[in-house]
């Protein structure tokens, strides 16, 4: 499937060394590795293309499932305990009164000091 991939040029637009990206790829196909990726990459412009492209390298690399590799990819797991909504203990944000999300609060509804310090009771 990706026979026809031209790695040196591919290499070139992105101003990296061939030989140490086939390195990397060797050692990440071939010891314990696995990948757990955070804000700074899901935050960015093409986070929905770098979450797909983590996908593809575990799954070439056949990282998934196995001993020491990645369990379950990130869109497959969750990122934490579920976060009622109805629940009185659920702290939200004071401005806007949205619920945390899986424990977190979404970062494009937070401002400064908008949460609250104690859980509030939605008004339903």
């Amino acid at each position: 499937m990706f026979d026809d991939v031209n790695i040196e040029e591919n290499c070139r637009v992105c101003e990296l060394d061939p030989g140490q990206v086939r390195q990397f790829a060797r050692l990440f196909a071939t010891r314990r590795t696995a990948l757990r990726s955070d804000l700074g990459i899901l935050m960015g412009r093409h986070s929905t293309l770098n979450s797909y492209l983590e996908m593809v390298l575990l799954a070439l690399s056949g990282r998934i499932g196995v001993k020491g590799g990645s369990i379950f990819p990130g869109g497959l797991s969750t990122r934490g305990a579920h976060t009622p909504e109805e629940d009185p203990a659920t702290w939200r944000t004071v401005a806007t009164n949205i619920p945390q999300i899986m424990g977190i609060f979404p970062p494009n509804v937070l401002r400064k000091r908008s949460i609250t310090s104690t859980p509030s009771v939605s008004a339903r």
